[in-house]
């Protein structure tokens, strides 16, 4: 499952106008629920697609990337924006750089697939939000046709919270979406909200 990393040079997929068509990103931000007066941290910013209408909702967004030069990008989208409120940096698997209790909400967009330690690194979210906060994960679901992860790295909603439990997460919401052509389907989604009691 781990090991599926993106590289800086397919950035401009990963904020080009087809995944801004094709992907349900105005729902997920609707289930992310982002209030004017919130801390989040965009865990795996990538360019800054979400990044963008994460900082328009909310008071302060931490573009955070494994990668320094996808930080770099998420940071310079936001000022191309005039997106003042964005501060990006680099970060670890399991070593934020925030201190406990920073953030009211974490979203982590195609990202949790990716973890070598998924169990400590949803331990590192919960140590970073507030009590009462909330992290909202989105993945790939199966079944559909090519776009995505390698059927091999996906996982389920099951398998999440199997690693968010011990970690002090709960489940919230769950909800699935899948986007057709010509009746085919050729992208599935679910996203999964985890709450922090």
């Amino acid at each position: 499952m781990p090991g599926h990393k993106i590289s800086p040079r397919q950035a401009a997929t990963l904020d080009g106008f087809w995944r801004g068509l094709f992907l349900p990103w105005k729902g997920a931000l609707a289930l992310a629920r982002p209030g004017q007066d919130e801390d989040w941290a965009d865990l795996g910013c990538g360019p800054g697609f979400f990044t963008a209408p994460l900082a328009r909702q909310a008071r302060t967004v931490h573009a955070l990337d494994l990668n320094p030069d996808m930080a770099a990008m998420a940071a310079a989208k936001a000022q191309r924006l005039g997106l003042g409120n964005v501060r990006a940096q680099a970060c670890g698997e399991v070593a934020l750089p925030l201190p406990d209790a920073a953030v009211h909400g974490v979203l982590m967009v195609f990202v949790a697939h990716e973890f070598r330690q998924p169990a400590e690194s949803l331990a590192e979210v919960a140590r970073v939000l507030r009590p009462g906060g909330r992290a909202l994960v989105v993945e790939f679901g199966g079944g559909a046709l090519s776009f995505g992860p390698p059927a091999h790295h996906r996982i389920t909603p099951d398998q999440l919270l199997a690693w968010a439990e011990p970690a002090g997460l709960a489940p919230g919401e769950l909800r699935r979406w899948t986007r057709r052509l010509l009746g085919l389907p050729y992208l599935k989604l679910w996203a999964q909200v985890l709450l922090k009691p």
